[in-house]
């Protein structure tokens, strides 16, 4: 009985034993099967290199077998904004093909100015209001020309109306015909004004000597008390044709019981 006790005591601990060493013996093993090296793991590397000093692609071989594509250089193109454009307020000289109004005046033969013209503005303020005024320049010389424009106002009794307003026309093509116009505020109630307009060329071109033209027209409008006083009396005669209506229609029924 001892003999079988040593016995179920010793063996287990003997195969333990002798399983423990087999494993260490067999785990290198193992572990080399269950990871063998990748004959692949091997980094790649290409620079490629052009005949530009500028522009270079590079491949990289990853351990994942994977590789980062070249790198592609896009051409850019340049653009050119366009100029930048101004122009001055309350006045222009505008060039164009436009047609002049006619009852054009010369100056020196080489330069035809047209009769000044105008558009009345009004406002809620009565004193306030404005008129733009207009004229062209024809050049018939062979070569630009440059001037000056100078637009006013008068009242009655010759009082000035507004302010003046002045400016260069420059450049001036030849065969062209140049559109010059202003704005003046402030006619109040004036009810008319003369308007005027100076066109002053150089003193000379070529051989020829130029003095400074100008032309005027009038210009009319209502005030505020001309259509005040119209709306008075058209107030006056409605109120007043009410009137007899009123009295009408009283009257009739009275004159219908007397007869």
């Amino acid at each position: 009985m001892r003999f079988v006790r040593h016995l179920t005591t010793t063996v287990p601990a003997v195969i333990g034993t002798v399983v423990t060493v087999l494993l260490l013996g067999v785990a290198p093993t193992l572990a080399a099967t269950a990871h063998p090296q990748d004959d692949d793991d091997v980094g790649l590397n290409v620079e490629v290199i052009s005949s530009n000093p500028t522009s270079s692609a590079t491949a990289t071989s990853t351990p994942s077998g994977s590789t980062t594509p070249a790198a592609s250089t896009t051409p850019t193109s340049a653009t050119t904004a366009p100029a930048p454009t101004t122009t001055a307020p309350g006045s222009s000289s505008t060039p164009s093909t436009i047609v002049s109004p006619g009852d054009e005046q010369t100056i020196g033969g080489v330069l035809y100015v047209s009769a000044l013209t105008w558009t009345y503005s009004p406002s809620i303020d009565p004193l306030d209001g404005s008129v733009d005024l207009r004229f062209t320049v024809r050049n018939v010389y062979p070569g630009e020309v440059s001037g000056w424009a100078r637009f006013w106002l008068t009242g009655p009794f010759g009082v000035a109306v507004g302010q003046p307003v002045e400016f260069p026309v420059e450049a001036i093509k030849p065969g062209e015909t140049r559109l010059v116009t202003a704005r003046i505020n402030g006619l109040a109630q004036w009810t008319v004004v003369t308007a005027s307009a100076t066109f002053t060329p150089p003193a000379t071109l070529g051989e020829l000597k130029l003095t400074p033209l100008t032309r005027t027209t009038l210009v009319w409008y209502l005030p505020w008390f001309v259509l005040l006083l119209l709306a008075m009396v058209a107030t006056g005669l409605v109120e007043r044709r009410r009137r007899k209506l009123r009295r009408a229609a009283a009257a009739g029924p009275d004159e219908g019981e007397a007869g």
